[in-house]
This record gives C-alpha cells, structure tokens and sequence, in this order.
C-alpha cells in the first residue's frame, strides 16, 4: 500500500478518535466517578449513603447508550463499603471495575476501531489510488463507464475489498504489537498485545463471589490464568477486554496505581487550562 495511504491522514483520524474516545470517558465516567466521591466526602455513614439519590442519574438499559452495567457495579462498591469481610470486600470492588471496564469499552468500541483502522477509514480514496497505480489513464476511464453500464462492481473492484480488509487486519495486529503500550507509574511498560506476566493477589487466586464467577467466564476466555491475556488485536472486544480483565485483577492490590496521576504543580497546571510539563 506504499504510496496509497496518506500518513497526514491517519494521525489526524488516529487523533480525533482517540480525542473522542477520551471526551466520552471523562464526560460519563469521571462524572458520576466525580459526584459518587463527593457523596462521600464528609465521612458519610455507609448507612446513610444516598444510593437510590444515585441510581436516578443513571439510563437504564444495556451498552452503549444504557447504564445498568454502571449501575450494578456502584451497587457492588456500595455493598463492599458494607462488608467487613476482606476477601468479599476486594472481589466485589474487583466486580465493580469489571462492569465499569466492560461498559467503558463497550461505548469505545467504535473510537477504538476508528483509531486502529485510521489508515483504511476512506476505503473510496484507497481504491482510486490502487486502481490509478495498476491501470493506465484510458483503462481507468473504460472501467468507469462498464461499471457504470452494469450497475455492479467489477472483479477488480472485490479485489481490492478483499485485499484492503486483509491489510486493514494486518495494520491492527501490527499496531497492536509494537505500538500499543500502558505505561505505569513506577515507570514499567506493558505490551497489549503479549501475555501478561505476575500473579493475581491472594485475595483474588480463587474467586467465590457467584456472580463475579459467572462474569469472569463470560469475558475471559482463559478464567484464573493469564495465558493468552495479550490482545492481538485491540480493536477486537473480546480480545481487549480478556486483556483488561486480567489486568484488573493482577494489579488490584499494586499501590502503584494508587498514586496520584499528576503532582501537584501539573494538576494546577490542568486546572488553568496549560499542557503541564513532565512525565504524563
């Protein structure tokens, strides 16, 4: 596909997906994430927590649009604040992150394939400049006007379909392998696309909570192991969220990602609408 695909082109679709894909996160996620914190605020009782108050934000209904996924995983975080079990307590919030992940990717979904498939978004454009590389200018003006006499695509033209969904599928894979990375605060790197490699917590070696159980083999094709975690292609779902969900459970406990995002000089920074400097 050497001189089809114009790179100008990707970054600029690969940056408006990945900007909505954010947008989308922040104004649904971190706002209801922002007002259930605040309820909480003032050492409220777990008692008195407003949990019907909170449920009233919340659409009914399934992904992408509903948010019954939501609203079940704030129910688990309000009854793991109840428990005084430890080991219930970290699979129902372990649940929570779960269905909050699972919701979250499924309302990505389309952003995320956006941004993979960046170089393939305008398929019209693709297969002009293939047929304009492969064929002379008079050839390029007979298949014009025969394919406009049959009314149907040309052998040539499925061809190129088939030749440019293979690619397309390629291009992801290769993303994913070399480019797709989560960089952790304590400065370590993990490749999406290859297996993960730790232990889960011991509070998490062996799930009890019945409906954790039956979450966890819905969307994870290898339950209690982190074989085949890495997603070779991320905008495939299922791939992801096996990924994510052994992500989720292997670093639940790690205080890493208990640490601030930002220090305090970048947070002022955001708060005043500046790019802060360092390490994001």
């Amino acid at each position: 596909m050497i001189g089809i695909i114009r790179p100008e082109e990707i970054f600029d679709n690969i940056s408006k997906a990945v900007g909505d894909g954010n947008l989308k996160v922040f104004l649904e996620i971190g706002r209801l994430f922002a007002i259930w914190l605040a309820m909480h605020r003032n050492g409220t009782s777990p008692d008195a927590d407003p949990l019907d108050d909170f449920n009233t934000l919340l659409q009914p209904g399934g992904p992408p649009e509903g948010q019954k996924l939501l609203k079940d995983a704030f129910e688990a975080y309000h009854i793991a604040r109840l428990t005084d079990h430890p080991k219930t307590r970290e699979e129902l919030i372990f649940k929570a992150n779960l269905l909050v992940g699972y919701h979250e990717q499924m309302r990505l979904q389309p952003e995320i394939a956006g941004a993979l498939d960046a170089p393939f978004i305008n398929h019209g454009y693709l297969k002009g400049r293939f047929l304009e590389l492969v064929l002379p200018g008079y050839w390029l003006r007979i298949r014009h006007k025969l394919a406009r006499l049959l009314r149907r695509d040309l052998p040539l033209d499925r061809l190129i379909e088939r030749l440019t969904d293979h690619v397309q599928l390629l291009a992801r894979q290769v993303t994913t392998e070399f480019l797709m990375t989560l960089q952790l605060a304590e400065g370590k790197h993990l490749r999406l696309g290859r297996d993960l490699e730790g232990n889960f917590p011991e509070a998490l070696k062996v799930i009890t909570h019945t409906e954790l159980k039956e979450l966890l083999n819905r969307i994870d094709k290898t339950p209690d192991s982190l074989h085949q975690s890495g997603a070779a292609d991320w905008a495939d779902f299922d791939e992801r969220m096996h990924f994510i969900t052994d992500f989720f459970r292997m670093f639940h406990t790690n205080p890493v990602l208990f640490q601030p995002p930002f220090d305090n000089k970048q947070t002022m920074d955001i708060k005043k609408g500046k790019l802060p400097k360092g390490r994001l």
